[in-house]
């Protein structure tokens, strides 16, 4: 979901959004560096889950500022059996362009 708009009498275009990531119910492949395989294993289950983001970009003259906050319900997923999804993390960036 995204919603572009200006506010101060058009002088700070904006655009905010929010992501959502679903993950549902899986049974992970484990691997094995003995053998160089990844297995099936149907003893590894996660999910379901469900990650919200938000972010907000605006441009003030040449400067783009990003901020966002990932995961903001600071759920608890997994992506494979080892690989978790970060916790709550808050991003803040500029972009600003100083020689044309």
């Amino acid at each position: 979901f995204n919603y572009i708009d200006t506010l101060f009498a058009g002088n700070l275009p904006v655009s905010i959004g929010v992501r959502i990531l679903y993950l549902s119910a899986q049974e992970g492949r484990t691997y094995f560096p003995d053998i160089g395989y990844f297995i099936y294993t149907p003893y590894v289950r996660f999910g379901p889950s469900t990650t919200i983001d938000f972010y907000a970009v605006g441009k003030i003259g040449s400067a783009i500022l990003h901020f966002g906050i990932s995961n903001i319900t600071d759920a608890h997923a997994m992506l494979t059996p080892v690989y978790p999804v970060l916790d709550r993390t808050y991003h803040f960036g500029v972009n600003w362009e100083f020689w044309d």
